[in-house]
């Protein structure tokens, strides 16, 4: 599984976006070398390069924090320690007994979820706090129109996602209807670049809204017949999806000329894609590859 750096991860400030590719490349190595079993060198540089990483870049961003006054500079700053803390504990554990297994394993996870989730959540929200307050030449220029957002378990092709087995929950019902959701998100994106995707896009909010319907409660029932012990924390996630998605509806009914519309939609269900379904929905069929 190759991480590909897409627009949607830019935080439109050049110091930051540019230490977050230089950390893309350092993972897509170890990726690589743990799929070719050539993991001991390559691991011993990407902790290395982490180490740095963790000091350098974690600085960059806190200093931007201070300076601007931040409002949530406390939470995120958290969020860095505990990347530290878990960082720091595998890498004590390599240096004290080696590159095994379960601890290459344990690194890979942490440094994907890192990207996948504080970069695409904290540091964007952060990078739209600093738009606003840095000059036009301290920041990215803009991002071209057909890069988007996705996680490919092959060669890289423009606006697409993959299904790939780290997004499966090991459960049928539950993984064909994340594979008919990734389907419909692909043919928007293509309707992006075709300049036509108005309809299609139309297309999409028809489906979603049959999809938060029956795809939430195909979960959720699942969850309450086995007494999943995290069922009020992921209802939660869903009644917040669905809020969401019913505010880009309204929009949608209310004005369909609003340019911005289309990003929104689209931005909302790729964060929902890469976040809820690679963490809860995991965490969820795990559990549920137990039971059923």
């Amino acid at each position: 599984m190759a991480l590909e750096w897409t627009a949607v991860l830019s935080t439109s400030v050049d110091e930051i976006d540019d230490q977050h590719k230089e950390l893309f490349d350092r993972i897509n190595r170890l990726l690589a070398a743990i799929t070719m079993n050539k993991v001991g060198q390559e691991l011993e540089t990407v902790t290395q390069f982490l180490t740095e990483y963790v000091v350098h870049h974690f600085g960059t961003e806190e200093r931007y924090m201070q300076k601007f006054g931040y409002t949530n500079f406390v939470q995120h700053k958290a969020q860095h320690e505990q990347f530290v803390k878990n960082f720091l504990r595998l890498k004590g554990g390599i240096v004290n007994g080696g590159a095994t297994p379960a601890l290459t394993k344990e690194l890979r996870q942490l440094a994907v979820d890192w990207l996948l989730n504080h970069i695409m959540l904290s540091d964007r929200a952060l990078g739209i706090f600093l738009k606003k307050k840095l000059p036009m030449d301290a920041r990215a220029a803009a991002p071209a129109a057909a890069q988007r957002p996705f996680v490919n378990s092959g060669p890289a092709t423009s606006a697409t996602f993959q299904w790939s087995d780290d997004l499966s929950t090991s459960v049928g019902e539950i993984d064909n209807q994340h594979k008919e959701l990734i389907e419909r998100i692909n043919r928007l994106l293509a309707a992006f670049d075709r300049s036509t995707g108005r309809d299609e896009m139309g297309k999409l909010i028809e489906f979603l809204t049959a999809y938060v319907v029956l795809h939430f409660k195909t979960e959720e029932r699942s969850m309450q017949k086995y007494g999943y012990a995290d069922f009020p924390q992921h209802k939660a996630q869903h009644e917040t999806f669905v809020k969401a998605f019913g505010r880009v509806r309204d929009r949608l009914l209310a004005d369909k000329t609003d340019p911005q519309l289309m990003e929104d939609t689209r931005q909302l269900v790729v964060d929902w894609l890469v976040n809820h379904i690679k963490l809860s929905d995991r965490a969820l069929g795990l559990f549920l590859k137990n039971k059923l």
